[in-house]
């Protein structure tokens, strides 16, 4: 098998890969990446291997990606959410809130992707936001040693 065998499947027209439907999944992210939209919309990009599914129409080996809007009102609460995790400080305590700022996420994004290679536990599920439209909640979870 060519070392190149993704370029197979890979989808050349645009450079959005699929998201994630409701379960349970272990990932390895493969990058993290910035986007500025043509109307000052603000994206951070967490790129990522599906290891495991608990989800049959999720494959394993496949790449996937969430996508946050940061404009949006939870874009930095969900930013700031998924650094926490991937630095290994568990997001829903309070102490760690001051510990994960800018500085952080710049170097999230930076050449050396400090998170590439990281294996992260992922729960995907379907809710409805305020504004009553379907929307897919990431919870992201560093995996214990």
């Amino acid at each position: 098998m060519s070392k190149w065998h993704k370029v197979d499947e890979a989808k050349a027209a645009g450079d959005k890969l699929p998201n994630m439907l409701p379960g349970t999944f272990k990932v390895r992210i493969d990058r993290i990446k910035d986007f500025e939209g043509f109307q000052g919309d603000l994206f951070y990009i967490i790129e990522f291997e599906v290891l495991e599914s608990s989800n049959e129409d999720i494959e394993v080996g496949k790449f996937y990606s969430q996508v946050i809007k940061y404009n949006q009102t939870m874009g930095p609460i969900n930013v700031k959410r998924f650094v926490m995790a991937a630095s290994g400080l568990d997001p829903n305590d309070s102490e760690n809130e001051e510990a994960i700022g800018a500085e952080e996420v710049e170097e999230s994004l930076s050449d050396e992707q400090p998170f590439s290679g990281l294996v992260m536990d992922l729960q995907c599920d379907n809710i409805t936001t305020q504004k009553n439209k379907p929307f897919t909640k990431y919870t992201w979870e560093a995996v214990e040693d």
